[in-house]
C-alpha cells in the first residue's frame, strides 16, 4: 500500500510495486505432481520459499507451533471450514513462527487425513507436526510452544531428546498422562505438576 498510516516499509525497500507485479503475473507452476502429493505442483515453490524465510530471519528463542488460515474460496477437495476461527474458509495450515513477531518459518499445508509430514513416522498427527516442522532447530536449545491439541508426554520427551524445551496446555486424558477422576477435578488457577523422567 502507499497509504503511510498502514504500509510496510520493508517490502517498499525490497522490490518496486511494478516488479513485484511483473514476476508475479509471469509465474506459473506446471510441473508435473506426485500421484499422491495433492500440492504437487507448488511444493518446490513453497520449499524454497520458506528456505528464505529462515535464510532472512535469524529468530529469538521462543518459538510456537499452531494451525492457521489461509483464506481461498475457490475448488480444491482439501478446502477446510473452521466457523471458531477469523478466517473460516481455506486451506488450513501447521505453521512454526517466532512468538514474540509471528515470523512464519515453516508450515505445512494440510491436505486431509493422508498428509505426509516429511519422514516422521512415530506418534500421532499432532506430534508428526510438532517433529517435523521444528527438524531445522534441533539441537538449538530452544522454547518450543503449543497448545493441547498437538501436547502429550511422549512428544514432549522427544523434544527434550533433541534438545528442545516444551511448553503447553495439556488435555487430562492425554496419553501418557496419570488419570485424574472427578473428585480431583483441577480448578481454576491452581497448577498440578507430574514428572516422568526427565518430562
Amino acid at each position: 500500500s502507499t497509504d503511510e498510516a498502514i504500509n510496510t516499509p520493508f517490502f517498499q525497500c525490497s522490490m518496486s510495486r511494478l516488479r513485484f507485479l511483473t514476476i508475479f503475473s509471469n509465474l506459473s507452476v506446471v510441473s508435473d505432481p506426485l500421484e499422491d502429493d495433492k500440492i504437487g505442483r507448488v511444493r518446490p515453490f513453497f520449499e524454497e520459499a520458506a528456505k528464505g524465510w529462515r535464510r532472512a530471519y535469524h529468530p529469538g528463542q521462543n518459538l510456537s507451533v499452531d494451525e492457521s488460515m489461509v483464506s481461498f474460496k475457490g475448488r480444491k477437495e482439501f478446502i477446510q471450514y473452521i466457523p471458531s476461527k477469523h478466517t473460516r474458509w481455506g486451506f488450513k495450515m501447521f505453521t512454526l513462527a517466532e512468538s514474540g513477531t509471528g515470523y512464519v518459518l515453516a508450515g505445512e499445508v494440510y491436505t486431509g487425513s493422508g498428509t505426509q509430514f516429511g519422514t516422521e513416522t512415530e506418534g500421532g498427527v499432532g506430534e508428526k507436526i510438532v517433529m517435523h516442522l521444528t527438524r531445522d532447530f534441533h539441537f538449538t536449545g530452544r522454547n518450543i510452544y503449543f497448545d493441547n491439541w498437538f501436547n502429550n508426554v511422549n512428544l514432549c520427551q522427544r523434544l527434550f531428546d533433541c534438545k528442545l524445551h516444551a511448553c503447553g496446555t495439556v488435555r487430562k486424558n492425554s496419553k501418557g498422562l496419570p488419570y485424574l477422576n472427578n473428585k480431583d477435578k483441577v480448578k481454576t488457577a491452581k497448577t498440578v505438576f507430574f514428572q516422568k523422567g526427565d518430562v
